[in-house]
């Protein structure tokens, strides 16, 4: 059984998402991958509520083989 979950939202621009909610929400930044250069992977948290934050690239890749064609219904 789950014990704890934590959405990992996939955004286009994870340097304005991180900046929205750090600076707007008051999220804290508790992990990045890497530590230095463009992120992979922000982890925020704010009062025990966690929020991952990934750049659209790293969970969109596609294979044009598999997801172009239409489905057979």
């Amino acid at each position: 059984m789950f014990q704890e979950g934590f959405p990992i939202l996939s955004v286009s621009n994870i340097e304005a998402t991180l900046a929205f909610y750090r600076d707007q929400l008051e999220f804290g930044e508790v992990y990045r991958f890497p530590e230095h250069g463009d992120p992979v992977y922000v982890g925020l948290d704010s009062g025990g509520s966690v929020l991952e934050l990934a750049p659209t690239r790293v969970f969109c890749r596609k294979r044009p083989t598999e997801l172009d064609r239409p489905f057979d219904l």
